[in-house]
């Protein structure tokens, strides 16, 4: 078999198997934490609680934010958020689009709103999207791992 065969007939077949698991997986009742987690996390923004929103991730989560660097472990990424609070970041809506999982690794995906209310500077509006890669703990507990964001705005 060449190597054109292999990618276009083993490569969506091995695919399609994972999103079935993940799908058949997902009516396990599991789903419904996973994809309640951008909601969570948008509700502890809005109250600028930054600690409940830093302890919806792993211990080695990473933020892979629009146009920046890496953002590595939870003192990181909690002053991260804590950032883009005092500049300015608030209301935040989320809106889960699929979630689903296979054992211990999970997925959620959606859309976003957010406003910035720069101090003294205009309020800004935006949309976008997000892609979390999420983790079961030892206590049964989902944690992001890898999150993910991107504006749908025109720049």
């Amino acid at each position: 078999m060449t190597s054109s065969l292999l990618f276009h007939f083993l490569v969506p077949a091995a695919v399609t198997s994972v999103l079935l698991a993940l799908q058949e997986n997902g009516s396990a009742g599991g789903v419904s934490d996973v994809s309640e987690m951008g909601d969570e996390f948008a509700a502890s923004l809005n109250a600028r609680d930054v600690s409940r929103a830093t302890s919806l991730y792993a211990e080695d989560a990473v933020l892979l934010p629009p146009n920046g660097e890496l953002i590595r472990g939870l003192a990181a990424i909690e002053a991260c958020w804590k950032q883009l609070l005092a500049q300015g970041l608030s209301e935040i809506r989320s809106r889960s689009l699929a979630s689903g999982f296979s054992g211990d690794l999970g997925f959620e995906t959606g859309e976003f709103e957010l406003t910035i209310r720069v101090p003294g500077g205009p309020i800004v509006q935006d949309r976008g999207k997000y892609l979390n890669v999420l983790r079961r703990g030892a206590d049964g507990r989902w944690r992001t791992t890898f999150d993910m964001w991107n504006s749908s705005s025109a720049k």
